[in-house]
């Protein structure tokens, strides 16, 4: 069932099915994930967040996407869903099927040699982007499996002609290492990756077009509404670099307009 509420990856309903990368792509996939027919109506809460997804509609059905501000928009077809500085909600139909890429942070705007800027908060057509012959063949593939071979096999000689470069990788060890630290701010980060403030900034910024502090904020959100699901208001908050629950529902509701509770 569609609640609107958000969906972590270790809570997953049974119409969603999330498979990882081969190893070789694990520095550009995060991992695959397919819904299909979830039997009722509804919404998805998107977080904000760094990442950035290819969604194919295996099926037709109507697919629509509320932001923050209230803005509503109708999607149709093939999309490239960006990062987002606000939550949003997905409007799905009860018979969407639906085949997915979330790729690292950074990496889809490096295959596609644009600016990161260009997928922010934004929905995107597909086909202006990627082959049509390869969303085809996702769309038409018998299985999630097949799906998973062919997009595979695009991504490999994607990067392959591609590499990532340095500081793409060094952006995401330091988003690895503000997801493992309650407190990373940019000093530690830049101290612990041998670099300058200044270019770690600059490397965040060509990357990503976020701040550090902009990332950690975002990451911080993310793992408190995770803490808060399990322990509710007893959580200590500041594991999670806040100073107490107050903190983080405030941060909730500047993120997201909701409180803690309706996410």
């Amino acid at each position: 069932m569609l609640n609107g509420k958000v969906i972590f990856e270790n809570e997953v309903p049974p119409f969603i099915t999330i498979s990882e990368p081969s190893p070789a792509l694990a520095d550009i996939v995060s991992y695959y994930f397919e819904i299909e027919k979830p039997g009722k109506d509804g919404a998805l809460t998107a977080l904000p967040g760094l990442h950035a997804l290819l969604a194919v509609p295996l099926q037709e059905s109507r697919r629509s996407f509320t932001a923050i501000t209230g803005k509503h928009l109708l999607l149709n077809g093939p999309r490239i869903y960006g990062s987002l500085t606000h939550a949003g909600k997905a409007f799905y139909t009860k018979e969407a099927h639906e085949f997915s890429i979330k790729f690292q942070p950074g990496v889809l705007a490096h295959l596609l040699q644009i600016k990161p800027a260009e997928l922010q908060n934004n929905h995107l057509p597909a086909e202006h982007y990627f082959p049509d012959k390869f969303i085809a063949a996702l769309r038409d593939a018998p299985s999630m499996k097949q799906r998973i071979v062919m997009a595979e096999n695009y991504l490999a000689e994607k990067l392959h002609d591609r590499p990532l470069p340095a500081k793409t990788i060094i952006v995401q060890q330091a988003l690895s290492r503000m997801n493992n630290a309650s407190e990373a701010g940019t000093p530690e980060l830049a101290a612990h990756l041998a670099l300058s403030i200044p270019t770690l900034n600059r490397y965040f910024r060509e990357v990503l077009g976020y701040s550090p502090r902009q990332c950690y904020k975002l990451l911080r959100f993310r793992q408190a509404l995770q803490a808060y699901r399990q322990h509710g208001s007893n959580y200590a908050y500041r594991q999670a670099g806040y100073t107490d629950f107050s903190h983080f529902a405030r941060n909730a509701h500047e993120l997201t307009r909701h409180k803690p509770s309706m996410l």
